[in-house]
């Protein structure tokens, strides 16, 4: 499983989610990662928690509720 995001400050929508102002992200950010097949099953908001952690679960599937979030493969 491929998932890729992005998150731009300038987004309203992305704006809203972020709650603590020290962790405004201070450009648009586009990461790419590859889920191996121990994850297979797994939510993705955790799935991508283990591999991305200085981004809270909370805040990851805020992304994936408001479709910051692409998943391919």
């Amino acid at each position: 499983m491929v998932v890729d995001w992005q998150a731009s400050p300038g987004e309203e929508a992305v704006q809203d989610l972020i709650e603590d102002e020290s962790a405004a992200l201070s450009e648009t950010e586009s990461r790419v990662i590859d889920m191996g097949a121990d994850q297979h099953g797994e939510r993705l908001d955790k799935a991508l928690a283990d591999r991305v952690p200085e981004f809270s679960r909370s805040y990851l599937r805020q992304l994936l509720e408001h479709g910051a979030v692409q998943l391919n493969g």
